[in-house]
């Protein structure tokens, strides 16, 4: 994103953009956990069934919020004060949008601690005796006659 004159930042693209959305939505959970249940749910029709959960909820959503910004064409929480009062209702809205904010940051701190816990786990050896080793078996000595 690069500051484009004016006090407010806009996309370089509409690739940056829609990437940058893509990558939100799509989160951990589903590159994670997503092939596990689709192959313990039936596969094929567990997929299309997800598919279109996923268009027919995310994509009103997603269109609400954009059209929400564009309207308030500020953070979240003022842009959502803004159209209220422009709409005549309460500008008690605006914590529905520090709400945005609060979770999109939880699920920051989220990714942090996983990403943090991940390449701890894969650039340092298991310790014997952890979660998951295998037990050192004792070395034999030779028998005795």
């Amino acid at each position: 994103m690069a500051a484009v004159g004016g006090a407010h930042s806009h996309w370089t693209s509409r690739f940056a953009f829609l990437m940058a959305s893509v990558g939100f939505a799509v989160g951990l959970g589903n590159i994670w956990r997503f092939p596990y249940v689709t192959g313990e749910n039936g596969g094929a029709a567990f997929v299309l069934i997800y598919l279109g959960c996923a268009f027919l909820i995310g994509v009103p959503i997603l269109m609400a919020e954009l059209m929400l910004g564009r309207r308030g064409a500020a953070a979240p929480p003022i842009a959502m004060a803004t159209v209220a009062r422009e709409s005549a209702r309460s500008p008690q809205w605006q914590w529905v949008g520090a709400m945005t904010l609060l979770a999109a940051y939880t699920i920051e701190i989220v990714y942090a601690v996983l990403s943090a816990g991940c390449s701890g786990t894969f650039s340092r050896p298991s310790p014997a005796g952890s979660p998951g080793s295998m037990p050192r078996r004792p070395k034999r000595s030779s028998p005795r006659s």
